[in-house]
């Protein structure tokens, strides 16, 4: 089964957002409130291959939201320790919303 060191994932989206910055000049991520919701699966459903979703499972997700979350987070933020994993939740909404609306 494949692996990925984190230390290594954290260099890819350092990558990936250095170059968002540097390449494309986009320095702040400005959210559309049209755009910026999108549909969310409980978490222990979104990689289960055995069971089709049903809608009565979608949620609405909004990633102006989840980055409201993540910034509270980093305001409050005493210790590395004090980012529980679960926040990788609303990170990822913010980077999905940030790869589909980014120049290219």
């Amino acid at each position: 089964m494949p692996s990925v060191d984190i230390d290594e994932l954290k260099r890819a989206i350092d990558l990936i957002l250095t170059h968002i910055q540097k390449d494309l000049g986009e320095t702040v991520i400005d959210f559309d409130p049209e755009t910026s919701l999108y549909w969310a699966l409980p978490l222990n459903a979104v990689h289960d291959m055995d069971q089709t979703p049903s809608a009565a499972s979608l949620g609405i997700g909004n990633a102006a939201d989840d980055a409201e979350f993540l910034l509270s987070m980093l305001r409050n933020a005493k210790s590395p320790g004090d980012a529980p994993a679960l926040m990788l939740e609303h990170a990822a909404g913010v980077l999905n919303y940030l790869a589909a609306t980014v120049r290219r």
